[in-house]
């Protein structure tokens, strides 16, 4: 397994979307959950995204940030994201 920490990477946090930045930003930097909705986001779970969007901001705008500006590492499974936050807060 690789190990990655956020200062391998830069991101720039002004093309995330306003209302998940601050609990992205939590999670990318120091392994923090990051909601329900962000997890299913975060996991590639659709079905259970929409069960806790409270539409607040554009899905797609939310979905091409992590896709284009969040390192790979940090989504994917749910195993990833486990990964990803172990390895953040350590």
């Amino acid at each position: 397994m690789t190990t990655k920490k956020m200062s391998d990477f830069r991101i720039d946090w002004s093309k995330c979307p306003e209302a998940f930045r601050c609990s992205l930003e939590n999670y990318v930097l120091h392994g923090l959950f990051p909601g329900q909705f962000l997890f299913c986001v975060l996991t590639n779970d659709l079905m259970g995204a929409m069960r806790y969007w409270d539409s607040e901001g554009p899905l797609q705008d939310l979905t091409t940030f992590v896709y284009c500006s969040l390192p790979g590492l940090c989504y994917g499974t749910s195993d990833d994201v486990f990964n990803w936050q172990a390895q953040q807060a350590a």
